[in-house]
């Protein structure tokens, strides 16, 4: 038995196109948070938390916290930086 189906309810999975939520200069956003903000949508995972995102949207408290680290490829120096 699912979840739903204990509860007895129902549910649409909307697809966002991959935009998380991102502020115009009037405040409104795009994404799963406007969506949100609009309340097109009730709930929605897999958020970055930030400061501007708690402003407008109410987050659950975290049960998971990951770091992450960017790397990338080391510059190649050029024959006139050797010569600082």
């Amino acid at each position: 038995m699912t979840i739903a189906e204990y509860y007895n309810i129902t549910y649409d999975v909307i697809n966002n196109n991959g935009v998380w939520g991102v502020s115009s200069i009037n405040n409104t956003w795009n994404g799963m948070i406007g969506m949100l903000q609009s309340k097109s949508a009730d709930i929605a995972s897999c958020l970055f938390m930030t400061n501007d995102r708690q402003n407008v949207i109410d987050y659950t408290y975290p049960c998971y916290s990951e770091y992450i680290t960017f790397t990338s490829p080391m510059p190649t120096i050029t024959h006139f930086d050797n010569l600082l």
